[in-house]
């Protein structure tokens, strides 16, 4: 099977264990892979989970795998003035879902009500110049900056438990019994080596990853749905397309539809 894994190095477990199994690994962004799953040039891919969320009938995803983590060392904020001095952000638009993420941890952490500035390679440094902070993908060199912020470990500490990032996709209707199996065999593999480039990758690898989708990462997954939906990143609570063999799908409820199903049985 041809899979897409993000090119950015929290794809690095996932593209070294499909390698093992001898599947094709094309190496995208983070914000390519739908749109190479979508013209067909992957048979599956590695989704942010947002994009999941906003289009849900669109695809399929892997109810077993995907980047499942709290803690993220691949998105931090740099500060250059202190937490309580966020005026200014500047981010890289392409990363959407951990952009809208940053915007709820500052206003919900930090009471910070700053101003988003994007920017490109041609604007970067003159955006980064003025911003007081920097949603920075770890994709390359960093700039300096005497505070920082991890957004896994604050993404976590609001919903109380891991964040599934990215999900295992396929386009809608294309997943079977033995595709899903295939995507979910790195499993039950042996760990594949990957090379941290510091010491907070390798502390990523050895403590905070998996590739797993257990009950805590699907509570982590309702949590952020939840808050979503409350900061309006979301317009509705989606049904998640997970495969099942039974063609089942799994629905989030949010907690007004609890509510007011209880208060039906009362009645």
């Amino acid at each position: 099977m041809t899979i897409g894994i993000w090119s950015e190095p929290s794809g690095d477990w996932l593209a070294s264990a499909y390698d093992f199994l001898g599947h094709r690994v094309v190496r995208l962004p983070a914000y390519l892979t739908h749109d190479a799953l979508m013209r067909g040039e992957v048979e599956a891919a590695l989704i942010p989970t947002l994009s999941v969320l906003r289009d849900p009938d669109l695809y399929t995803v892997s109810l077993q795998v995907g980047l499942v983590a709290g803690a993220y060392p691949f998105m931090k904020l740099l500060i250059r003035d202190g937490l309580d001095k966020i005026k200014r952000v500047a981010f890289d638009p392409r990363y959407t879902q951990e952009v809208l993420m940053t915007r709820i941890v500052l206003a919900e952490h930090y009471l910070a009500q700053a101003k988003f500035t994007p920017f490109t390679e041609k604007t970067a440094t003159e955006v980064l110049e003025k911003a007081d902070t920097v949603l920075w993908p770890n994709i390359g060199e960093a700039p300096n900056a005497p505070y920082q912020l991890d957004l896994g470990q604050e993404w976590m500490d609001l919903t109380v438990y891991p964040t599934i990032w990215g999900l295992m996709a396929m386009r809608r209707d294309t997943m079977d019994v033995e595709k899903s199996e295939a995507l979910a065999a790195i499993l039950d593999a042996p760990m594949p080596l990957v090379k941290p480039k510091n010491e907070a990758q390798e502390d990523f690898w050895d403590t905070h990853f998996s590739g797993r989708i257990d009950d805590f990462a699907l509570a982590g997954l309702t949590a952020t749905i939840e808050t979503f939906f409350h900061h309006a990143v979301l317009e509705e609570i989606p049904e998640v397309p997970f495969f099942q063999s039974t063609d089942h799908t799994i629905e989030v409820e949010n907690e007004d539809e609890k509510e007011t199903d209880v208060a039906d049985e009362e009645d």
